[in-house]
């Protein structure tokens, strides 16, 4: 082995621990941040199934209802595997993920530039660039995963087409498929692959031989396509977050492009200004048939292109932007290099190159404190629970009216408090709860004051309603309901969970009330709400779709002992007009319905 090629490799080597020493030092406050919303959701999973259904839950396209990224899941359980709840070695993987990406990424800009100056300079900027550091620093985002796996396959592909061996188009196959497997953006690779062929590499070939190389490709592309369809076709994303084409892309393109181009923020309209400028020196590079240069504005449109269906407010996070980011910082690296060419330039480019390190490790650590400062809420807000309830009965369900934060991170926020024997869900879920199903379970909700309250709920009951269910008022169905206990003292609340389904699109927001009444037909207690305290208001209601809600029926310290029901209905506030109760034939029965016998005691 000559010494030029042992020199060359040491310098290599050296360049990566230059990186990976500046990311560390950059990114180590965010070690200590802890979960944070998603990160309980992938947490409960492990902690709650066997790894054949826990598999099954992440493989199986048809259990999915968000996306389709197995991959995620199955890096969460090597993470638990060697970490279990230790928030900080979380984190460490997920920095060693961004760290090998700013490396992945020195060796793909060397080998699209072919020098290592630009390359180095383009590492280091992506290593700090603080615009996206909420990627980095939370732990539950699949951004650093997918592009470990697009950015590896891509360095193999440049291999593949520089010496023809099979062992790494093997490799680009398999990281292929994590990319595809780890988020939706990996399905724009099989595109950025050919294009590294036909812009990078450049190597003439037929097209006969392009078809043969690639439909593999295509073939696993097609195949996650279908997967990826099934599940957002179905999926929250389509359905009630807005994710698909319309006016917005191009308002969308735009903000993200004003970001890669200065990924630092300039004011608006200053930022535009600039991202003319930056599209005039594309369309220059496009004039002059610069290959290379297409190759890497094509590679940031490509991998922009799946965050684009977002609504603006929605994608306006710049951790979207972690993958399309290391285009930018390509441009930056070969902007810098321009500047040390000419030697009385280099101290302003090492001034400017240490200014933008210091602001970056300053806003990232500033970002980490922020985080940490709402990872930590969110946890103590449960802290009376935890408080009130040092230890909870095997088999335990806490069902949370109008939770604070999405079931399934509460749920793992349970689990890591008391372990698998206790679960929790909430009328977020349009589910009914099953609350008797349990061993034991426990209504909780916030009174006025945020103060949490909580409702044992009885075992071995059950009520009678009339009408039977489902009971349709106009265009609302009560679809079924459960009730904690139909025996309450003076001074204690009545709890209820309601799952309703529109059987109509409503055009109007309409207000439930929940009445106890005494055998003289008087109102001894109620309540008046829209469904989930306001929070989900009929108007935005689909057809057919279910709606769970909960209910709480303060019942006065002076209400007498005996035996009252339970009645419900639905009326129209701007007009004081109550639904009507309609019977199987659709003729009007009442404008209520009495759902169950309540006991008052001493």
């Amino acid at each position: 082995m000559s010494g030029a090629l042992i020199s060359s490799r040491w310098w290599i080597i050296i360049c990566f621990i230059v990186i990976v020493a500046v990311g560390l030092i950059v990114y180590h406050p965010g070690l200590n941040i802890g979960f944070w919303t998603d990160d309980y959701a992938f947490l409960d999973a492990i902690g709650r199934l066997d790894f054949p259904d826990y598999l099954g839950a992440y493989f199986d396209p048809r259990l999915q209802w968000h996306w389709y990224r197995p991959m995620q899941g199955l890096a969460w359980w090597i993470g638990y595997l060697l970490f279990r709840d230790d928030a900080r070695g979380h984190h460490i993987l997920q920095l060693v993920l961004h760290l090998l990406n700013a490396c992945l990424l020195f060796e793909l800009a060397r080998a699209i530039t072919r020098r290592w100056r630009p390359a180095l300079l383009a590492a280091l900027v992506y290593a700090v660039l603080s615009v996206d550091s909420l990627a980095v620093l939370w732990v539950g985002v699949a951004d650093p995963l997918v592009s470990f796996f697009y950015l590896l396959s891509l360095r193999l592909w440049l291999e593949y087409l520089a010496d023809g061996r099979r062992r790494w188009f093997v490799f680009t196959t398999l990281t292929l498929i994590g990319a595809l497997l780890s988020k939706e953006l990996g399905a724009t690779l099989p595109v950025a692959l050919f294009l590294a062929d036909r812009w990078v590499s450049a190597k003439p070939t037929t097209w006969f031989g392009l078809a043969r190389r690639y439909a593999l490709f295509v073939f696993l592309g097609a195949l996650y396509g279908l997967l990826e369809l099934n599940v957002l076709t179905r999926g929250l994303f389509t359905n009630s977050l807005g994710y698909g084409a319309g006016g917005h892309i191009w308002l969308g393109l735009a903000q993200h492009a004003a970001t890669l181009a200065f990924p630092w923020g300039l004011p608006s309209p200053v930022n535009y200004v600039w991202l003319a400028l930056i599209l005039g020196l594309v369309a220059v590079t496009i004039l002059r048939g610069e290959r290379r240069g297409l190759f890497l504005v094509a590679l940031i449109l490509l991998t922009l292109l799946p965050i684009l269906p977002f609504p603006v407010v929605l994608s306006s996070s710049a951790r979207y932007l972690y993958l399309p980011l290391m285009g930018s910082a390509i441009g930056v690296g070969l902007a810098f290099e321009l500047l040390t060419r000419r030697r009385w330039m280099m101290p302003l480019a090492a001034l400017i190159g240490t200014g933008l390190l210091v602001w970056n490790s300053a806003t990232i650590a500033e970002s980490a404190v922020a985080f940490e400062g709402t990872a930590r809420q969110t946890r103590s807000q449960f802290r009376p629970i935890f408080q009130a309830f040092p230890t909870f009965p095997p088999d335990t369900l806490v069902y949370f009216l109008n939770p604070p934060m999405q079931s399934p991170y509460i749920s793992g926020l349970m689990f890591l408090r008391y372990g698998r024997g206790v679960s929790a869900s909430g009328t977020d879920i349009d589910l009914p709860a099953r609350l008797s199903a349990h061993h034991a379970a426990w209504i909780f909700y916030q009174d006025d004051e945020t103060r949490w309250q909580s409702i044992s709920v009885a075992k071995n009951f059950s009520v009678t309603t009339t009408p039977n269910l489902p009971a349709r008022f106009q265009v609302i169905q009560l679809e079924e309901f459960e009730l904690a206990n139909p025996r309450v003292k003076p001074g204690q609340a009545i709890g209820l969970s309601l799952y309703w389904r529109a059987t109509a699109a409503i055009n109007r927001d309409y207000t439930i009330f929940a009445q106890l009444i005494d055998a003289r037909g008087q109102i001894v207690a109620g309540v008046d709400t829209q469904p989930q305290h306001g929070a989900s208001p009929t108007s935005r209601w689909r057809a057919n779709q279910s709606t769970a809600d909960g209910m709480v029926i303060p019942v006065d310290a002076d209400v007498p002992p005996g035996e009252y029901s339970l009645a419900l209905g639905w009326y129209d506030l701007t007009t004081m007009h109550r639904l009507e109760l309609l019977n199987a034939s659709g003729e009007p029965m009442g404008d209520h319905i009495r759902v169950a016998p309540i006991w008052v005691i001493e």
